[in-house]
């Protein structure tokens, strides 16, 4: 199975936002949904697995029906980490235990 790690966890310092950079809307969909969409469409990625805060979860899943994305390959989310790496591995041992049929 291949699973691709999305990571959205960032909180976007570098720009004068009040939001992180990947939720902010550009052309009515979220920044992060442009990203999300080829993932969701390529046809060698069996699931996507989204690294993001709980409190945007529903916001990202929400934004990518309305955009129409296929959403079945969306694996679930896991937990930032305090830096990229931490985020990364977060979401490589929520893979992890996806595939091992135990749910984080």
């Amino acid at each position: 199975m291949n699973t691709a790690l999305l990571l959205s966890g960032g909180i976007g310092s570098r720009i004068a936002a009040q939001m992180p950079k990947q939720y902010l809307p550009i052309r009515d969909r979220m920044l992060i949904t442009y990203a999300l969409e080829p993932l969701l469409r390529f046809p060698l990625i069996d699931a996507v697995e989204i690294v993001a805060e709980p409190g945007w979860w529903e916001a990202i899943l929400q934004d990518a029906r309305q955009a129409g994305l296929p959403m079945e390959k969306v694996s679930g989310f896991a937990i930032p980490g305090a830096n990229r790496q931490g985020s990364i591995l977060n979401g490589l041992e929520a893979i992890l235990f996806r595939e091992n049929g135990r749910i984080m």
